[in-house]
């Protein structure tokens, strides 16, 4: 017979025995340590694309619960004993070293730890585009749109670079959207199709060439004659309907970001003492990335002529007088004039 008395987190036994033949008794006591033990479990996740629900982990028959791929979780209340720890929902792309399950050993009064070490492989693998557009400023598109097989078209630089990742393993399809049409694909195709092979990186480049949409018209003014006798204000130059514009008697001017096609280029305010060759409005085709040019010549001198005054008197004034410069015909003028 026996009896178990508890102090605290101990327990001490009386055991009484009695053997035969001769009916001796023996009295034994034996001590037992009823602290609970804890198991602490440590996942550490390395890698690509890791599970992003993490994992689940169970103590024995009893305990389980969810576990992020990198955290600590402590199982406490275990009675002194061995216990098999298991990690589970561990993805196909990820891999677990060490055993699982595998025996943990819980001893009263004391925390055993263990470590789950995964490491993960990359499932996707991502797209690197590039575009290179080249051309005058003012003829470059504003912008592309770039679409992968069948998703959302999205903006994309005329010089930029983007990286799509989380994309599966195989054939992919870019295509280079929205360009102009003074813009034109150097090489290769557009669409085109990519490879993706999963934890690499797959470059591509899109080399554009943008043309001149517009050209300029050269206006120069050559103008001759004497110091005293060229225009002192200058002239004006009016391209089409437009506004005139000062321009001097002789220089040189280049009008920009004129439509392709025909014009009119027209000089004004020549003074009455110039004369300028040519016609005018002068017309002119403009093309595309080419400067087209104008030269006005202007030719001033001074004004030259006879001044002619008739003094007459008398009663009986004559009614008509005319002056010639032969060969020039009559030219009328007054009694007492000029």
């Amino acid at each position: 017979g026996g009896a178990c008395a508890s102090s605290g987190s101990g327990a001490t036994c009386q055991l009484s025995l009695t053997s035969s033949p001769k009916s001796q008794t023996h009295n034994l006591s034996a001590q037992f340590d009823l602290r609970p033990g804890a198991i602490q479990v440590t996942t550490e996740t390395a890698g690509n694309d890791l599970d992003p629900d993490g994992y689940t982990v169970s103590v024995g028959q009893a305990s389980s619960g969810a576990i992020g791929t990198n955290e600590v979780k402590t199982f406490s209340d275990l009675v002194a004993g061995t216990y098999a720890v298991t990690l589970e929902g561990i993805a196909d792309n990820c891999t677990l070293a060490g055993d699982n399950p595998r025996n943990i050993d819980v001893t009263p009064g004391t925390t055993t730890p263990t470590t789950f070490t995964v490491t993960c492989a990359p499932t996707t693998g991502s797209i690197e585009v590039t575009t290179i557009t080249t051309g005058n400023a003012e003829d470059l598109d504003d912008a592309y749109t770039l679409t992968i097989d069948q998703g959302a078209a999205g903006a994309f630089g005329i010089n930029a670079t983007q990286v799509f990742s989380q994309l599966t393993p195989g054939n992919h399809t870019l295509t280079l959207g929205d360009l102009a049409e003074n813009c034109t694909l150097d090489d290769g195709e557009n669409p085109r199709t990519l490879a993706v092979v999963a934890g690499q990186t797959t470059q591509t480049t899109f080399n554009l060439t943008c043309a001149p949409t517009k050209g300029s018209i050269q206006v120069t003014t050559v103008t001759q004659g004497d110091a005293q006798d060229l225009d002192p204000d200058g002239y004006t130059v009016t391209i089409d309907q437009g506004t005139p514009s000062a321009f001097a008697i002789n220089a040189t001017e280049t009008y920009t970001q004129i439509m392709e096609g025909a014009h009119t280029v027209t000089l004004g305010d020549v003074a009455g003492t110039c004369t300028l060759s040519g016609d005018n409005p002068r017309n002119i085709d403009v093309v595309a990335g080419q400067t087209a040019q104008v030269v006005f010549n202007v030719t001033c001198g001074a004004v030259t002529g006879i001044k002619v005054t008739t003094f007459i008197n008398g009663v009986f004034l004559p009614t008509t007088l005319t002056v010639a410069l032969l060969p020039e015909a009559p030219t009328p003028i007054g009694a007492n004039a000029t």
